[in-house]
């Protein structure tokens, strides 16, 4: 800590935030005391307490840093979600295609007259042809949730997009441009030249180029991109740190040909600031540019850098501006893939002796080529924890296939990215072909490696159902850190010993959760889902709907940990909606049985299957209570848990004339479709409905939850 006092408070900063976005804060409040506990007791016995109080200091800022981030994001999504609002604003990016749906990313100015500034992703299926990036729209729009249970959205909410929402038809209106600031005209300039790219090689090539230069992977088929995944090797279409680096150190080279260093290093600060600029201030971008940018501050003042030391800096800066980067799987990969490579380069390159080589060019290529694998390696070894983090596949093919493809990946980039300058000013330049054309060449043979690697598809493994591993991961990487702060074996040893005391607290959140039943609502498209959770057993009630079903179920389940089904409920209506997704369910979780009236008979699914139209079951060891009701006109279910009686409407009017005496008045209503409650509506508790039935939600209803494909609406139940 001596030598590196500020890499290493931005070591502790990135992990504390880190460990929020991954674990959630109930966790984190849980892990981080007895990390300080463990820490105070290291640096007491080596008598130094001021390294503790730094330490405990940057857990509490990065804390309080986090938190104050998540309250005023939360605040803004529980404001408008599930409101239909008018949207005044200006598109900040090209609209894009994602899974045959057009969206467009919107940064507000008005949110139903009143003036609020937060960033919107918008799904606009008619999308005016003149509607492009920096366009001012205005346009009606049913807004939800970002911070849901699909995968996708931890993306949207690392960009701080606040809210997602479907555009009503016919509403969408551009009413002029905004103000050509120097954003603006610096993405202008970069699709100029993914369109210059493009225009010469339409096709993979072309699309390869624009990834490669300007992280545009538009133009690439999906299944070059999935060749891509397999080997590993999709990092070099994001304009990351490899980019920043081979350009920087490029143009520094060239500038230190006519300058001297000193100002060669004061130019090449001036580009990264404009390189980070043109890229749109990714993290990973930040951390590879603040990394340049100390290397070339170093050189300024003739000191060495300290790589390990602005590696920690830079994420401090990532840290502090913009804590949400971390739930972003590249933010994360980069980091570690760089801690990796420097690691390896100091402790292991280093100590190799080549000079034993006495051929020059022999030394010269065995150099390279070790240099090259050892970087593979390494960053694969450290991105593999990540991997397991996110629940991401990972690439046994990666070190092989991106040794090959180092030097050509150099090739393309450099001389696709001079070639796009120059031809994008200087249509007709041979020089700007020829650099062009080198490119390609390049490129087409890396697409010809991928592609060929892509076929042992088996080399690409799962490493789900490995999350609870991950603490192991970041307390040996804390242990490592404080290693370094202090060498001597018994502070190491000391600091392993505290590895069962982190792993403790780490499960003690889930001592008590058997003593709450967790009730979510999770929106299937046109109709719901309602979970029941006890100590990853999980009771559903329908699970059919026009789209996201699958997934938004799955994704629930996976994050509860689900062992097993113990039972779906199901009013299956004449179109057997529901048994798509419920036999698509059943491929990855264990279906005790299934629960339906008298006129169906779903043995197949389950082994306890129930067709009656009355049932009353127990579930949880008692701590919930079923009565399932199929009537001439309306199939219902009352969930009873705690002090909570919960009516969940299947299909058709509940009159409560007709209800059973427990069903009237419920503390929690759900109906899954368009029907209503018959009755006293303002005597119940909460009224749940889909958006897509939101009209028929009676006008004494007094607290109303309107989900709108946002995952879920979770509460946990005491019982």
């Amino acid at each position: 800590m001596d030598k590196r006092p500020l890499g290493f408070i931005g070591a502790v900063f990135f992990l504390t935030v880190l460990l929020f976005t991954r674990v959630g804060t109930e966790k984190a409040l849980y892990i981080l005391p007895v990390f300080l506990i463990a820490v105070f007791s290291i640096f007491l016995k080596q008598k130094k307490l001021k390294f503790f109080a730094v330490i405990a200091a940057s857990v509490l800022c990065a804390s309080a840093l986090f938190s104050v981030a998540e309250s005023t994001f939360h605040m803004n999504e529980v404001y408008f979600s599930g409101e239909d609002v008018t949207v005044e604003g200006a598109i900040l990016e090209k609209p894009y295609i994602h899974n045959d749906k057009q969206y467009v990313v919107i940064k507000t100015d008005k949110v139903d007259g009143e003036n609020v500034t937060i960033k919107v992703r918008i799904n606009a299926l008619d999308l005016p042809e003149d509607a492009d990036f920096n366009s001012k729209v205005r346009l009606r729009a049913n807004l939800y949730k970002v911070s849901g249970l699909d995968t996708s959205m931890s993306s949207l909410k690392s960009q701080n997009i606040c809210l997602v929402g479907n555009c009503k038809a016919n509403s969408f209106i551009v009413i002029g441009d905004a103000e050509k600031d120097l954003r603006y005209h610096l993405l202008s300039l970069r699709y100029r030249l993914v369109d210059t790219v493009y225009s010469l090689f339409p096709n993979d090539i072309g699309g390869f180029i624009s990834g490669i230069v300007l992280g545009e992977t538009d133009f690439l088929e999906d299944e070059t991109m999935e060749s891509f995944r397999i080997t590993g090797t999709s990092h070099i279409l994001v304009v990351s740190g490899l980019h920043v680096a081979l350009w920087s150190g490029f143009f520094y080279k060239i500038f230190a040909v006519f300058f001297r260093k000193r100002l060669s290093a004061i130019i090449s600060i001036v580009f990264l600031f404009f390189y980070m600029a043109f890229t749109g201030f990714t993290p990973s971008v930040i951390r590879a540019g603040t990394m340049m940018i100390l290397n070339y501050v170093a050189v300024i003042l003739r000191e060495k850098p300290d790589s390990l030391n602005t590696l920690g800096i830079s994420a401090l800066v990532i840290t502090v501006c913009d804590p949400f980067s971390l739930y972003s799987v590249g933010t994360v990969f980069s980091f570690a893939s760089v801690f990796g490579i420097l690691l390896v380069h100091e402790y292991i390159y280093k100590k190799l002796n080549f000079m034993k080589i006495r051929n020059v060019l022999l030394r010269k290529i065995t150099q390279t080529l070790t240099s090259l694998i050892l970087v593979s390696l390494s960053a694969q070894i450290f991105t593999f924890p990540v991997s397991v983090l996110y629940n991401i596949n990972f690439s046994l093919l990666s070190v092989v296939v991106n040794t090959l493809i180092s030097l050509l990946s150099t090739i393309s980039m450099v001389s696709g990215g001079i070639g796009a300058v120059i031809l994008t000013f200087f249509s007709t330049s041979i020089i700007g072909r020829f650099s062009m054309s080198l490119s390609a060449v390049a490129s087409k043979v890396i697409l010809h490696i991928v592609k060929t690697f892509s076929r042992y598809s088996d080399m690409y493994i799962s490493v789900s159902n490995l999350e609870n591993y991950i603490l192991v991961f970041l307390v040996l990487t804390l242990i490592f850190l404080l290693g370094l702060s202090n060498r001597k074996n018994k502070s190491v040893i000391f600091a392993i010993l505290m590895i069962p005391v982190f792993l403790v607290s780490y499960f003690v959140p889930d001592l008590y959760k058997s003593s709450f039943v967790e009730f979510s609502v999770i929106d299937v498209g046109q109709g719901l889902c309602v979970a029941f959770t006890n100590d990853e057993e999980c009771v559903m009630f329908g699970c059919g709907g026009t789209f996201t079903a699958n997934s938004n179920i799955t994704n629930y389940l996976e994050r509860g940990r689900t062992k097993s089904i113990e039972a779906v409920y199901l009013s299956v209506n004449e179109s057997m909606a529901q048994m798509n997704e419920i036999m698509n369910i059943k491929e990855d979780f264990t279906i005790d049985s299934v629960v339906t009236s008298s006129e169906y008979d779903f043995s197949y699914i389950g082994k306890n299957s129930v067709s009656a139209d009355y049932v009353k079951a127990e579930y949880f060891g008692g701590k919930m209570r079923v009565d399932f009701y199929t009537q001439e006109k309306s199939s219902f279910a009352l969930v009873r848990t705690g002090d909570i009686r919960i009516l969940i409407n299947f299909y058709g009017k509940l009159n409560e004339e007709n209800l059973p005496q427990g069903c009237i008045a419920p503390d929690i209503y759900v109906t899954m479709y368009g029907n209503t409650y018959v009755g006293d509506s303002s005597l119940i508790g909460k009224y749940i409905i889909s958006s897509e039935y939101e009209t028929s939600v009676p006008a004494a209803a007094r607290d109303v939850h309107i989900t709108m494909n946002d995952g879920s609406f979770i509460k946990p139940i005491l019982v």
